[in-house]
């Protein structure tokens, strides 16, 4: 196992390059019941611009001062949460220190710590009336403000294993807004396409909003939920959740979750389809 994650370690930017040019060869072909519900989900006519008119008052003005002097000490907040964490190589690596530490705190001074941290993962999952998959997820934070967020999904439906199997790629950043040795929050945007046999039917790309949090209440327990939200043309929308509990054994986590996969219509904000299921894999920290 550990030779594994070692080579997993060493060749990601190879095995991620690998991925990509093999997604690029997939021909497109149309797909069942996942691309059934993405051609219902579509709008029949072209959403209309409405035009948005804004009055101001002398109230208006007053809570917007307000808002003004609040956000100002949100931000104050904001960067001191976030310039000056420092983490461990993974959660629960020290006594009496969960992950982070401030630059102030005396918590554990032997403890090791860097401005950085990353985490991989690779599971499996079952969508009932859907089919099974596989998802990938690499994250980071460059700096303890931003960094990296990939994900890539694989779908293959039940009834046509070989034939309609089909996979979404996101890649983008997740930005800091809140940090803390129980519970951290990030907001995430990413660039998403769909390849493979969906191809036909979902041929633009689009963007997908979404957020992490992870709470981590004592060891060895984690717990994870993290969702996004992909719009695209003719008001598609899809929503991707996962929520997972986890143990940490050293600096891997195995995790079992519950995965939820909606298609619908985002003009009327309409689900046309919604697939649950059982997630499990594992996660590494580095």
């Amino acid at each position: 196992m550990k030779k594994f994650f070692k080579f997993y370690r060493t060749n990601f930017i190879s095995l991620l390059f690998i991925a990509i040019f093999f997604t690029s060869q997939l021909q497109p072909a149309f797909s069942g019941e996942f691309s059934s519900a993405v051609e219902s989900s579509r709008s029949e006519t072209e959403a209309q611009d409405e035009e948005k008119t804004v009055s101001t008052s002398s109230s208006e003005s007053e809570d917007n001062s307000l808002i003004v002097f609040l956000a100002k000490i949100a931000g104050v907040f904001w960067y001191y949460n976030n310039f000056t964490v420092r983490y461990t190589s993974f959660p629960y690596k020290y006594e009496n220190l969960t992950y982070m530490k401030w630059a102030e705190t005396e918590t554990n001074p032997e403890a090791k710590t860097k401005s950085n941290r990353y985490s991989a993962s690779d599971s499996f999952f079952y969508l009932v009336d859907l089919g099974t998959g596989n998802e990938f997820c690499f994250e980071g934070l460059f700096f303890p403000i931003i960094g990296p967020y990939f994900e890539n999904l694989v779908i293959s439906e039940q009834d046509n294993f070989f034939d309609e199997t089909y996979g979404n790629i996101r890649l983008g950043a997740q930005l800091s807004i809140l940090q803390s040795n129980l519970i951290t929050i990030t907001g995430i945007v990413q660039w998403s396409r769909w390849y493979g046999n969906i191809s036909e039917v979902l041929k633009s790309s689009g963007l997908a909003l979404g957020m992490d949090f992870r709470f981590y209440p004592l060891k060895p327990l984690g717990f994870q939920w993290k969702f996004c939200w992909q719009e695209f043309d003719e008001n598609v929308y899809l929503r991707d959740s996962l929520l997972s509990a986890g143990i940490f054994l050293q600096r891997y986590e195995i995790f079992v979750g519950w995965k939820l996969l909606e298609v619908g219509n985002s003009e009327n904000l309409k689900p046309t389809k919604t697939w649950n299921g059982i997630s499990a894999g594992c996660r590494v920290y580095f």
